[in-house]
């Protein structure tokens, strides 16, 4: 009606449980007309800025106390989500280049090559246990097949030249490495489970003598408030041996090939940088580092409070310190031959040198190893 009043309304932002204003706290003015079945008041808001590095869908909450802040009502909005693309502290990720760390099989067609990746997602994964589960997922370049995840030693030299916080977080923990006998191949867990109650799965590999497939090496548990758990090897891993190793490692979240899905009740805070070794197959044929083809991306999605996932656009690797976008798959010298010019015991000579490559090469050395007996001096 034409006779209620609303009077000035008070705005100030207030934090709860940060250190920035996230709650705007609106005072009413005492002589504002009673709410009843015929009056209401509509509040409008407009300026909030988002977080600039996105916000997955989300909801939110308003509550109306006392002018002490006592017998609170607090409601959440309905209707749509609030959602937001990210502008700034995007998502981020990046492979380890430091000298002797990951890269040992780094040849056109290679199996078994360990990459080491820095990954951060710009907003926070959370799975609440309801709707979609949020995902992070590594995109290698055309040719690459990701096969593994394997775990991120704390010893991995790149961290001892790294500014702190050395961001040495790794989502897989190896927990024991053992020998077991094929009379005994029983092995019981004990060390290492702080932390990992929500585990997903735990994975049993073989580091010799026999490589073990990937299905029989997933052992699918539930770690709930044990301190230990027991795992069995199939006896037909053992082949002719009587002793073999089990390495013996735990997921926080699970992985297929590289993508991450979180389980419920895990977060990962936005901003936070997280290891992986990405076990992959290399392409078959050669590709330079620059190549506009070799481009590795980050895709993170999640459903927030929805039922459905929210995808952020995906991002290319990028560099830092120790750090490359990308890396070259390598060609193999092919059709090398020395040719001796003075095959006489004890002569002096030279040997010419022959070889081809595989694709054109701008620079480089190349290092010729001879068998003991043989002296270049010191050319």
């Amino acid at each position: 009606p034409d006779s209620t009043s609303c009077g000035e309304v008070s705005c100030a932002g207030d934090a709860v449980g940060v250190t920035w204003n996230n709650v705007i706290r609106m005072g009413l003015p005492a002589d504002m007309a009673a709410i009843t079945d015929t009056v209401n008041y509509k509040l409008t808001i407009d300026g909030i800025m988002l977080p600039k590095a996105g916000v997955f869908p989300t909801r939110f909450g308003a509550q109306v106390s006392s002018a002490v802040d006592t017998f609170p009502d607090y409601k959440l909005t309905t209707g749509a989500f609030v959602a937001a693309q990210p502008i700034d502290r995007l998502s981020s990720g990046s492979i380890v280049t430091y000298s002797g760390v990951g890269n040992n099989h780094p040849f056109a067609g290679d199996t078994g090559n360990i990459l080491y990746a820095r990954l951060v997602a710009g907003a926070s994964l959370y799975h609440a246990g309801t709707g979609a589960a949020p995902t992070m997922e590594v995109l290698p370049p055309p040719g690459y097949t990701c096969t593994d995840i394997v775990p991120v030693p704390a010893s991995l030299s790149v961290f001892s030249v790294l500014d702190a916080p050395t961001g040495r977080g790794t989502l897989v923990r190896e927990l024991v490495v053992a020998s077991l006998t094929k009379g005994s191949p029983t092995l019981v867990v004990t060390q290492g489970l702080h932390g990992f109650q929500n585990a997903a799965s735990v994975r049993i590999s073989g580091v010799g003598p026999t490589e073990w497939d990937v299905v029989n090496r997933i052992h699918t548990i539930t770690l709930v408030s044990t301190t230990s758990f027991t795992v069995a090897v199939d006896s037909t891993a053992f082949g002719d041996a009587d002793i073999v190793a089990a390495r013996v490692t735990v997921d926080s979240v699970t992985w297929t090939g590289c993508k991450m899905t979180i389980p419920a009740g895990f977060m990962l805070y936005g901003g936070s940088s997280v290891y992986v070794g990405l076990k992959v197959s290399n392409p078959s044929g050669v590709m330079v580092a620059e190549d506009p083809t070799n481009i590795w991306r980050l895709a993170v999605s999640s459903a927030g409070a929805s039922p459905t996932l929210y995808d952020f656009p995906e991002v290319q690797f990028g560099s830092r310190a120790h750090h490359s976008p990308s890396v070259a798959v390598q060609g193999r010298l092919v059709n090398p031959l020395i040719v001796p010019t003075n095959p006489a015991l004890g002569a002096a000579q030279a040997l010419r040198v022959y070889f081809q490559t595989v694709s054109a090469v701008q620079s480089g050395s190349v290092l010729v190893a001879g068998p003991e007996g043989f002296d270049f001096g010191e050319a």
